[in-house]
């Protein structure tokens, strides 16, 4: 996810587009941020290694954190794509 990686994990107005105010966008990007917290945790069965991970900018994601990138549903699926390859042996 290297060339719209920034795009697809910037602040996100979508939900004000779908006609939602900033509190729907809020709820959404609350219950995303929970889902990948719990799957960073599961991957790397240690609560503070998870923070940490999901704190830190990963190239992976064009340099910036996947805790950013839950500000839309793009960019919390290409954050559970990498979790999940590290769950399998990968890299990230």
């Amino acid at each position: 996810m290297r060339g719209g990686a920034r795009e697809q994990c910037a602040e996100s107005a979508h939900c004000r587009e779908r006609g939602g105010g900033p509190e729907v966008e809020d709820r959404e990007t609350e219950s995303r941020v929970r889902e990948v917290q719990t799957l960073a945790e599961s991957v790397f069965e240690n609560r503070s290694i998870a923070l940490d991970w999901l704190a830190r900018p990963n190239a992976a994601l064009g340099d910036v954190t996947p805790l950013s990138c839950c500000a839309t549903a793009a960019g919390a699926q290409q954050v559970r794509r990498i979790l999940r390859a590290i769950e399998s042996g990968g890299v990230a």
